[in-house]
Order: structure tokens, then sequence, then C-alpha cells
């Protein structure tokens, strides 16, 4: 839908108000990665709209198995970026330039 109707810059720009849920909050990062789950069989990531300087692992639970953790870590590694893990029930939102969360939020470096 982004790309459809040319939203990119409107988005990137726009200072008022953005709102994402799962894959639509993933793709405000400059990296979008995407772990292996019962969705998507292996790991990969691309290049997202570049909303916000983070990256964001959604439906995140501190249970996730050990190879999710592996995967979120290793992203870490090769973007050199910080991962914000996000449970279901959690959001994070940027108030004044600074991120703000409702609950726990789990990052890895």
């Amino acid at each position: 839908i982004i790309e459809k109707y040319n939203l990119n810059e409107t988005i990137k720009n726009h200072n008022d108000l953005v709102i994402g849920f799962c894959a639509g909050a993933i793709n405000l990062s400059k990296i979008s990665i995407i772990t292996s789950d019962e969705d998507f069989e292996k790991p990969s990531s691309y290049i997202g709209i570049g909303r916000e300087n983070i990256c964001i692992e959604p439906h995140y639970n501190e249970e996730n198995d050990d190879k999710r953790k592996k995967e979120i870590k290793d992203f870490c590694d090769k973007y050199n970026i910080n991962i914000y893990a996000i449970p279901d029930k959690s959001i994070i939102y940027f108030e004044n330039g600074k991120m703000e969360s409702n609950d726990k939020i789990y990052e890895f470096k």
C-alpha cells in the first residue's frame, strides 16, 4: 500500500502522527527484519521507510526460542543497530524526539 500510493516521503516527513502495527511498525525502521517463526521459514531483512532510526521485532515474548533470539542478535551485529522486541500488549511511541513505552520492551544490542 505504501509503495502503491507513493507514501514513503509523506510518512518519512510528516511529524504529526504515524501508527504502525506488526509489518506497519517494522516498515518505519531504516532496516526491517523478519525472524523465523510459524509464518516465515528463515530470517530476512529489507530496507524500510526510515522514519525512525530504530529496528523493531513485533510479536515478541520472553519465552521465544533461542533460535529467534540468536537471529535478532545476528541482525544487530550485521547492521550495527539496536533492535527493540515488542510484546503484543506493549507499544513504543516518540514524544518530542524521545522514545517512550507503555510496558516492557526488550532491547537487543
